[in-house]
């Protein structure tokens, strides 16, 4: 039985031994056609190896493959395709046979990779995966362990190249890269990446721990990047914990050039060049149904599900930013997201030589959602906004103001509908066509005399003030004044964002004196789409209450700071407001 035994055993040993000098001294080619012909019978993929060199006697077994490639066997040139002239790996024998792998080196050099999406977002590489799902993980464990990485001294990526086009955002990616990383913890993971995407160059350098965090028991994955894209730049730091619902993430990002019209192409893709530009679309023929259509949306904006992104903050800071639509100079904004409750503050927003500031708040746990909202506009140039959205129009000055309202609802139509609160707001520095203010007073000499010296078609805008208060999406104008050097222009009425409807007063007051001259009011009412303009009633009982006049210097006063230049001359268009006013009403 002994003797048995030992045959047996004997047996065993001599056939391994000549098993593992077969691996060893196997013709790498031969290997390599042996390995292709089985994985070509098991997958649906046409994979070719050209050699493949087995080292598995020593401490160190190690493995080299030479020119990989996988590719579709039917549709090789229109289907994700993957190709690699050097793969190098070797692992530890002695910790492998105490149950546990430990891989000292694996090294990927000159790869590709080419992929893509279809304009109906369907993967070109679908042919990859298995048809049998029965195998996929059935647990929180199974899953976790199927993620998880084992000990890599090592991981070299040279020159790896992918490209990835995605017809659906009309992007074209294509970018190198190369990596030294490590599963050990604390060695970190490098990254540099070089390339285009949609011809617009990008170099991106990143160190994170991520490699570590998958094989170790690491509640944050960090990263550290710099990047260039175009001229634009980002440097910053993220923080993530994924093991919470939802995940907890910490972002802080800073741009010192922002150019968001060559990053457009790439955020929103490439435009179809048989759109034409937003607000320049040919007109189509209106019909009857379209005046009694809603312009407020009331798509969902799916308010309630902001909170579920995740948990923490993510802070942006652009110093200059380069965008032809808007005449956008910098960005400072932070969206901290605490459970159920979003907060944007600081949001400020440098445009139009001036700046827009504020906060938003949101209660995503009340049904239907409920904000605040808070904005200060300071010294922004209404003539600039303008003229970015291509509209010439160079009589309107510089606005100040405060807006503060509080809403509730999960589409436009709803926020509006449900606005509390309101707005003050101040123009000065302006200029008004001088024959539209003489005709609104139906002042004919001064209107005559217009028309026969065109060059004196202009007439100063001492001041433009707007007192707007809200409840329940009806908006009341307490105070509309526009004071130019002819004629104070005062208006009073509601508009209701609920039924999208508005009803108007707007009356004028000649300052010269001419027997020709009269006041006329003008009513504006109807909907949004299909408004009326017809004489309406004059506004002496509104103008004629000292009380009101007297309420106006305070936030009059108040705004004054926001619309000015730095130098303090534009203060003065709006000291004589009350005077105005008196005036008018006389």
């Amino acid at each position: 039985m002994i003797r048995w035994t030992t045959r047996v055993l004997v047996t065993l040993l001599l056939l391994s031994i000549v098993i593992v000098l077969t691996i060893e001294y196997a013709p790498p080619r031969w290997t390599a056609k042996q390995v292709q012909r089985v994985l070509n019978e098991r997958l649906n993929a046409d994979i070719s190896v050209e050699e493949i060199d087995l080292h598995v006697i020593g401490a160190n077994p190690s493995i080299r493959i030479t020119n990989l490639s996988v590719s579709d066997h039917e549709s090789p040139q229109t289907h994700a395709r993957a190709q690699i002239a050097s793969l190098v790996g070797s692992i530890r024998l002695l910790e492998l046979f105490s149950g546990e792998l430990y891989v000292n080196e694996v090294a990927v050099s000159d790869g590709t990779l080419s992929a893509a999406i279809d304009v109906h977002g369907n993967g070109n590489w679908q042919y990859l995966l298995p048809q049998d799902t029965s195998t996929a993980p059935s647990s929180d464990e199974d899953a976790e362990a199927a993620t998880s990485l084992p000990s890599i001294e090592q991981l070299l990526l040279n020159d790896f190249q992918v490209e990835f086009i995605d017809e659906q955002r009309s992007l074209d990616t294509d970018l190198l890269f190369t990596m030294t990383g490590s599963t050990l913890e604390p060695t970190p993971t490098t990254m540099d990446v070089n390339g285009s995407v949609n011809s617009l160059p990008i170099e991106l350098g990143i160190t994170t721990n991520l490699l570590s965090s998958l094989s170790e028991e690491i509640e944050a994955v960090t990263l550290g990047f710099n990047a260039q894209v175009g001229d634009s730049d980002f440097q910053g730091d993220v923080r993530v914990n994924p093991s919470t619902t939802p995940l907890t993430l910490y972002a802080n990002v800073i741009s010192k050039k922002l150019d968001l019209d060559e990053l457009e192409g790439i955020v929103v893709g490439t435009s179809d060049s048989t759109q034409t530009a937003s607000g320049q679309q040919d007109a189509e023929p209106a019909d009857e149904s379209s005046k009694d259509s809603p312009l407020l949306s009331t798509d969902p904006l799916g308010l309630a599900t902001i909170a579920s992104f995740f948990n923490g903050a993510i802070e942006y800071r652009a110093e200059a930013i380069q965008f032809s639509a808007w005449p956008l100079q910098s960005l400072d904004v932070r969206t901290e997201i605490k459970g159920t409750d979003v907060t944007i503050n600081p949001l400020n927003i440098g445009v139009a030589g001036g700046e827009i500031s504020g906060s938003l708040l949101m209660d995503t746990a009340a049904a239907p959602v409920e904000s605040e909202l808070d904005v200060r506009i300071q010294r922004v140039s209404i003539r600039r906004l303008l003229n970015a959205l291509e509209i010439d129009n160079e009589g309107l000055g510089i606005l100040g103001g405060q807006i503060k309202y509080w809403v509730a609802g999960d589409s436009v139509a709803e926020l509006a509908a449900s606005a509390d609160g309101g707005m003050f707001m101040l123009m000065t520095d302006g200029q008004l066509d001088a024959l539209l203010v003489e005709l609104a007073g139906v002042d004919l000499f001064e209107s005559v005399a217009l028309l026969i010296d065109p060059a004196q078609n202009r007439t100063a805008i001492n001041c433009a003030y707007l007192d707007l208060q809200s409840d329940s999406g009806v908006s009341d104008i307490a105070t509309l004044v526009l004071d130019t050097d002819d004629a104070v222009l005062l208006a009073d009425g509601v508009i209701d964002l609920n039924d999208e409807s508005l009803d108007l007063t707007i009356e004028p007051h000649p300052k010269d004196i001419s027997i020709l001259a009269a006041q006329t009011a003008a009513r504006i009412s109807g909907t949004f789409t299909d408004l009326s303009v017809l004489p309406g009633q004059t506004l002496y009982a509104r103008v004629a209450a000292a009380a009101v006049l007297a309420a106006l210097a305070t936030p009059a006063a108040a705004l004054i700071p926001f619309t000015e230049a730095g130098t303090g001359d534009d203060s003065a268009y709006c000291d004589g407001l009350i005077s105005a006013l008196d005036d008018a009403r006389g």
